[in-house]
């Protein structure tokens, strides 16, 4: 009688905190979830993303407090079973470590990171439009293997809510860059009467100083609930991973970015599907205009008929395109 082929363990390495937000969690555990026929899925990840995930579904391979980056791929490197290593996460890898530590790995991928130390055997992976046309990225990896498009895109699977009648908002896991406090400041200054919930998530640190800052009681502060936020009959948020589950629950959205990068990505998602407004960057958006855009859009709501909508086919194969070509680029079987 044969013997069942031992899995390959693969290595998901992400983080969440600062920054980070909870996006490339949420993308990992989604592909996590698809690969685990196939491998021995491992999260590498810090314990701030073990506290938060409460996941025991998965195997966790934690980077100790204030160890250096290269160090802790350098341990994840050092098991001596067969491995893959994923890695989307925005550390920029030099040429050392990499070189390094890619022969420990029977290949090793890189999901929307373009780091300064990837090797020709390296594989990249990034849902990028027609990245592949960019000329800069095609001299600089013109040996390296680039697999690029939406089909690439991981968005979480989520379910349709019922909307109510209120303004959700939202931005990210930490808010890096606190728009929270000027959206806030905006709509006390515009004596803002409807019904909004902003919500935080769990790596906000200023909440009590966010509190302060409220005068009206139809605003509340409340940590972050996805399900009330995809009920939403208008939100605002930036884009990313929560922008396409408010276009799934079929909720217009105004975007207003972290960056110069999200607001791209911004710009990529209202022309893809037509159903959300891609506002300026933060520290470019002024009060005049944001008080225009939001009045516009809360009165468009009331008439469904006021968005022209696209057809919303959001992109729920990507997890298992990728595990093809994780299983074609390793020859597992």
């Amino acid at each position: 009688m044969a013997t069942r082929a031992k899995k390959i363990s693969i290595y998901l390495r992400f983080d969440i905190g600062n920054s980070t937000g909870l996006g490339h969690a949420s993308r990992c555990i989604e592909l996590a979830k698809n690969l685990k026929k196939n491998f021995n899925v491992n999260l590498c990840t810090n314990f701030e993303a073990k506290k938060i995930l409460k996941n025991k579904e998965f195997n966790f391979f934690i980077k100790k407090k204030n160890e250096k980056e290269v160090n802790y791929i350098s341990r994840i490197a050092k098991n001596k079973n067969e491995k893959i290593l994923f890695i989307d996460n925005l550390y920029n890898y030099k040429s050392g470590i990499i070189k390094k530590v890619t022969q420990k790995f029977i290949k090793i991928f890189f999901y929307q990171n373009f780091s300064k130390g990837i090797q020709k055997s390296n594989i990249i992976i990034d849902p990028t439009p027609n990245l592949n046309s960019s000329r800069n990225i095609k001299k600089k990896y013109k040996d390296t293997k680039i697999f690029s498009g939406e089909k690439y895109l991981i968005v979480p699977k989520s379910y349709s809510y019922k909307k109510k009648n209120y303004l959700g908002i939202s931005f990210g896991g930490s808010d890096p860059k606190l728009i929270s406090f000027k959206i806030l400041k905006y709509l006390n200054k515009m004596k803002w009467r409807n019904n909004t919930y902003l919500f935080l998530g769990p790596m906000f640190k200023f909440k009590n100083q966010l509190k302060e800052k409220i005068v009206m009681s139809n605003i509340k502060i409340c940590n972050f609930d996805k399900r009330k936020f995809l009920q939403s009959s208008l939100a605002i948020c930036s884009p990313g991973v929560t922008a396409f589950e408010l276009l799934n629950n079929k909720v217009f959205s105004l975007y207003i970015s972290h960056s110069k990068k999200h607001h791209n990505l911004g710009k990529y998602i209202v022309k893809k599907f037509n159903y959300s407004k891609n506002l300026k960057i933060y520290n470019e958006l002024n009060f005049d205009d944001f008080k225009k855009i939001i009045n516009y859009y809360w009165n468009c709501k009331k008439n469904p008929n006021s968005f022209k909508q696209k057809k919303l086919n959001i992109m729920y194969n990507s997890c298992k395109k990728i595990l093809r070509l994780i299983l074609n680029e390793t020859k597992q079987k």
